[in-house]
């Protein structure tokens, strides 16, 4: 699966700070005249009508929770993708799995949609209730893709600003920056991520239509709670170059289209299309050449390498079915991740950008209260006077 989570995955986000655009100025100083360094509704973009002042920022705090918004949008991209993509999950994830193709010559597992497609078997066994562990899917990528959104932006912008302060080159580091802030909130993802993700695998392979929970019940009874967790360490390996790659050309790609665009500073945010295109670059791309560590997951969180180290599983596959069997499904995943970042790039940008408008016009009547309350203030003392 993705990060939308991918995407993903993307509802409670804990690792949230939920902190308003007033306090955000006082606690991240100079940011926000800042080069730009992330997706829509990052710290330093500059909308909205100015900032309120010092005297309103305690009565104001509750209505600008940034770090929130991150979250909000970040749960609703990642439903939205598991939701109308899942089907083609399903398919890559059978086409990944040892046990679902026939074997052919030599022993080995021919796992190319072009096999499953000349054997009729193996075709009704490839679309056989493509909608299978849907429902954890989608419930696990609203806080999965919360978790991940609601920590990449902070660490961001928090990584950014050290190199501010330390006088560093804000353009020559925002890599790196968005780099370390994507490996984190991999990390902090993984543990809504990780379960969920091996009840949906699970699905999508039960033959019978097991439902959700009894799938959940029949892990922990015979593995305990590290049942859900099994294949974790191998969906790090996978998720945290995934997300690196992914954000990082993501990022990249967006400041380059803004400089090659040279819009003026009211116009400097890209178009929700241009979102989705730049999206659908960075998944495509991040989706093929982490292919390999998807299709090591999978076969590891279906428990099909039961016992065995990741670099043992590696070996045991390398000599049994061959190094090709590790690019298994890499025709829908591209597929599945090109088109996945696509809409979850493009519904970040439009969640971010409406939230913003909201959150901005309940500051700015909470202002016009505030200098409405300090004039009645001052003319009465000046009445009394």
């Amino acid at each position: 699966g993705s990060s939308y989570n991918n995407s993903s995955d993307p509802s409670a986000n804990s690792a949230c700070v939920l902190v308003s655009r007033c306090e955000t100025n006082a606690l991240l100083p100079g940011l926000r005249d800042g080069p730009d360094d992330g997706i829509p509704g990052s710290l330093d973009d500059d909308r909205g009508s100015g900032t309120p002042s010092t005297s309103s920022q305690t009565e104001l705090s509750t209505f600008t929770p940034r770090y929130l918004h991150h979250a909000i949008a970040g749960a609703t991209a990642g439903a939205v993708v598991e939701a109308l993509l899942f089907p083609i999950d399903t398919i890559k994830t059978r086409l990944q799995s040892g046990n679902f193709l026939p074997s052919v010559q030599s022993g080995r597992h021919d796992s190319s949609l072009k096999a499953a497609m000349d054997s009729h078997f193996a075709r009704q066994k490839l679309f056989h209730r493509p909608l299978a562990g849907v429902t954890p899917a989608v419930l696990g990528a609203m806080p999965s893709s919360a978790l991940f959104v609601g920590s990449y932006e902070p660490t961001k912008s928090a990584l950014l600003n050290l190199v501010q302060r330390t006088g560093g080159d804000v353009d020559k580091w925002s890599s790196a920056c968005h780099l370390g802030a994507a490996a984190f909130a991999s990390c902090v993802s993984a543990i809504v991520r990780t379960p969920t993700e091996v009840l949906k695998q699970q699905g999508q392979m039960a033959v019978q239509g097991t439902p959700t929970f009894e799938l959940c019940r029949d892990l922990v009874r015979k593995s305990g709670l590290r049942g859900l967790y099994q294949g974790g360490w191998s969906m790090l390996m996978r998720d945290i170059p995934f997300n690196v790659i992914e954000f990082v050309t993501y990022e990249q790609l967006r400041r380059s289209l803004k400089n090659l665009k040279s819009r003026p500073s009211d116009q400097s945010e890209l178009t929700s299309k241009e979102s989705a295109l730049i999206g659908c670059m960075a998944g495509a791309l991040t989706g093929a050449l982490t292919c390999p560590l998807d299709m090591l997951k999978t076969r590891m969180m279906l428990n099909e390498m039961a016992g065995k180290a990741w670099w043992q599983a590696v070996r045991e596959i390398v000599s049994k079915e061959g190094p090709a069997v590790f690019w298994s499904g890499i025709g829908p995943r591209v597929v599945w991740i090109g088109v996945g970042g696509s809409i979850f790039f493009a519904t970040l940008d439009i969640m971010e950008k409406s939230l913003l408008a909201y959150t901005t016009q309940r500051e700015n009547d909470a202002s016009k209260k505030v200098r409405r309350k300090q004039n009645q203030q001052q003319q009465r003392v000046t009445l009394e006077v």
